[in-house]
């Protein structure tokens, strides 16, 4: 029987999610938004007095003997006001959909509202539900069960003066049993992105800091970089990986945007109040051109795990950590003692809190007054209050410093701006005991918002031997394999590493290798990674072959694991075109014994086909393949071309070679073999059609051009490093590629 094969491809299933989750709404919606609250009657009201101030930039303490005045880069939007509120504040009532308890506080004059609890114990089945007076932002459906740790919480600023906060306890009908408490709320003098809906603010305009939605090829940095805001400062940090590879959630920002008071010191004060400090991810705009936000992810808590105010850093380690579901990732980072390229690196921030943004360096290089510093200057974008503590990414996406401040803005472009290095960090704060025991000099990032499970993807007929299946061993989570009858599982369930081999006694297959990863923290702690593997199956692909016997056909090799065995194939056509063996041009559906087979683009140029191989294993099963010949080189059908030498020292020649009928009758007969071979010119025969070559290495890059020549064109090769070349001739609207050797 034959065993026809498609490719599936490796997912990764998760739902971005927070243990806080802002989302916008409207006063229609939320009545069917939170179980209950239509049939709310009254609500009590708390009132607090507050007379608003004026954000000042703080003065930085000079380093090193600095005698500059920085613009800080620090964002001050809120004032802190002690309160004592229980549950007496509020008032218990009873809905259809169970108990309820609602406070509505109100402080006339703030610009927005933000709460810290210092009593957080909701029952099992209680969903609290915060929102604006206008009803046009909540944070919905917060559990207990959604953080680790739930003594203290902090809640981002809602923009607006009143803010209502509702729990429900779903079914209860006898005493309520939740109690929550709040000692801090964070009175806002300033407005701060993310407090009124997905609007933008008028701050942080896009031409003077580029909105990263805009940079793709950026996202999976962007996933690691938050806002953070405590003691009603904010700045940016960035979480970032260790040598383990694990989650753990070590968060890098800059001393001072913790120094509320600016002492040079973090007080007793400051550091308890990281137990409320809150982390925005994927805070962002929702497409490149859209005047719109994503809400974001929020996180809250966070202990002091190492600080330096010699170069401007601290780490946190957050207490509420993302889940291996809620798509965030982990930064690399490196110890790099040498400034990044010019134009290579950049810094993911919020200015002013708005929705992330990327600023593109010009050049980086050390600090004039000081070694321990970096010093930027920017091609596109610059920094601004809010950015304080973002990374310095360099070309491999790897931190090297953390944003200290400087004397950028949108009115001063070319002003520059100073980075903490890390690799002085490293020591000064002692990062290595947290981050690489081992010393390392730098560690990639953590991609988990698209887990890639590691191993073979073919397990091949004549294999016998134990293969490995990993993903990443991350804390707090626990591994389930699902391994299809396809495999043994030899070792590792229940670890994110698995040893299988090969079940022979089970017909060869694609089949699909399954974890799942559950975590005990985050909000979305269920992840499935998958991955396809071709098990039993020989290692069939593809390559491109000698040149064809005529202009108009396109010559396909077969490999086996990576190799040309020679004549062990058999080929059938799938789509009823015939094609030709090597050595003839007599047309076939099937043929056996056979290295590769030519296709005559008369017949199209998407062909399908089936191959198996034959070896001491047996002979394998049927495999399928789509071909498009466009991939493999080819010649137009109206010419040929001599292309001589090859391999090249200092001139390439590409000569026209008209044809003016058809060459299967002069070469009927005929022999390919992998060496260079090209149609002979025929007498009389002469064209008038222009044509061009171009020159690409291995990166598509054009390294030597000659656009338009009639009948023979010259390449310059002297000063083209030895190499493999890619050579594209045009003609007519169709292009013939060959490889070419320069070798000098």
């Amino acid at each position: 029987m034959r065993i026809l094969f498609s490719v599936f491809l490796s997912i990764l299933i998760f739902s971005a999610k927070a243990q806080i989750l802002r989302v916008a709404t409207s006063a229609q919606k939320i009545n069917r938004q939170i179980p209950g609250y239509s049939e709310l009657k009254t609500i009590n009201t708390k009132t607090f007095n507050y007379s608003p101030k004026v954000s000042k930039a703080k003065i930085l303490t000079p380093i090193d003997g600095d005698p500059k005045t920085e613009i800080n880069k620090t964002d001050h939007y809120a004032d802190i006001l002690s309160v004592a509120i229980g549950m007496a504040d509020g008032k218990i009532s009873s809905s259809s959909a169970g108990k309820v308890w609602a406070l509505r506080i109100s402080i006339p004059n703030a610009l927005n509202i933000g709460l810290i609890f210092n009593s957080f114990d909701l029952s099992p089945t209680a969903e609290m539900y915060i929102f604006n007076d206008q009803k046009t932002i909540m944070d919905s459906c917060i559990k207990k069960n959604n953080f680790t740790v739930s003594n203290t919480i902090g809640i981002s600023p809602f923009g607006g003066n009143n803010i209502t906060i509702y729990i429900v306890e779903p079914n209860n009908s006898g005493d309520f049993k939740s109690s929550i408490s709040i000692n801090k709320i964070e009175v806002g003098f300033k407005e701060i992105g993310g407090s009124k809906d997905g609007t933008l603010m008028r701050e942080a305009s896009t031409n003077c800091n580029p909105t990263v939605m805009c940079r793709p090829y950026m996202m999976n940095s962007a996933r690691a970089v938050a806002r953070f805001s405590s003691n009603g400062f904010a700045g940016t940090g960035t979480l970032i990986n260790n040598e383990y590879n694990n989650g753990k959630a070590y968060f890098l920002t800059a001393f001072h945007v913790l120094d509320a008071d600016e002492n040079d010191v973090l007080d007793p004060s400051e550091i308890a109040a990281l137990s409320g400090a809150r982390f925005l991810f994927q805070f962002w705009r929702n497409n490149c051109l859209s005047s719109v936000n994503d809400l974001g992810i929020q996180f809250t808590g966070a202990i002091l795990k190492a600080s330096s105010k010699e170069t401007d850093v601290v780490v946190l380690e957050l207490t509420n950590p993302p889940g291996v579901g809620d798509g965030v990732n982990y930064a690399g980072w490196n110890r790099q003692t040498t400034a990044p390229a010019d134009y290579s690196s950049y810094i993911l921030h919020h200015p002013n809190g708005e929705d992330m943004r990327i600023t593109d360096t010009r050049d980086v290089g050390d600090w004039f007054w000081g070694n321990k510093f970096w010093t930027a200057h920017y091609a596109e974008g610059v920094v601004s209050p809010g950015s304080s503590g973002a990374g310095l990414f360099n070309q491999y996406d790897q931190v090297v410093g953390q944003l200290r401040g400087g004397w950028s803005s949108c009115d001063f472009t070319d002003f520059g701006d100073r980075y903490g290095k890390f690799s002085y960090s490293w020591g000064d704060a002692g990062l290595q005991p947290l981050l690489s025991p081992s010393g390392n000099q730098a560690v990639n990032p953590l991609i988990l918002s698209t887990i890639i499970m590691n191993g073979d993807e073919n397990i091949d007929y004549c294999d016998n031997n134990n293969h490995t299946y990993s993903v990443p061993n991350l804390v707090g989570c626990s591994y389930s394999w699902n391994v299809p009858n396809t495999l043994n599982l030899i070792s590792g369930q229940y670890t994110s590493s698995i040893v299988v081999n090969r079940n022979a006694a089970v017909l060869p297959a694609y089949t699909q290798l399954t974890v799942t990863i559950t975590d005990s923290k985050g909000y979305s702690r269920i992840v499935n990674v998958s991955k396809t593997v071709q098990v039993g199956i020989a290692n069939i692909t593809l390559a491109s072959g000698p040149p064809p016997p005529a202009p108009r056909y396109v010559t396909v090799m077969f490999k086996y694991n990576n190799v040309y065995p020679g004549s062990y194939f058999d080929v059938e056509s799938a789509d009823g075109n015939p094609f030709i063996p090597l050595n003839t041009l007599n047309p076939a559906t099937n043929l056996q014994n056979v290295p590769g087979v030519s296709f005559d683009t008369t017949y199209g140029m998407y062909r399908t086909i089936t191959v198996r191989y034959t070896n001491t294993c047996g002979v394998s099963a049927w495999q399928h393949f789509a071909i498009n010949l466009d991939d493999y080189p080819h010649l137009p059908a109206s010419s040929a071309f001599k292309v001589y030498p090859n391999p090249v020292s200092s001139e390439l020649s590409v000569e026209l070679v008209p044809i003016n009928e058809d060459l299967t009758t002069q070469l009927t007969g005929t022999t390919s073999t992998f060496q260079n071979q090209v149609a002979q010119p025929q007498a009389n025969a002469k064209s008038n059609s222009r044509f061009s070559a171009v020159l690409y290495d291995i990166r598509r890059k054009v390294v030597a051009t000659n656009p338009f020549a009639k009948d023979k064109i010259t390449l310059n090769t002297t000063t083209i490093p030895n190499g493999t070349y890619f050579l594209h001739i045009t003609k007519d609207g169709k292009t013939s590629k060959q490889q070419i050797i320069v070798s000098h």
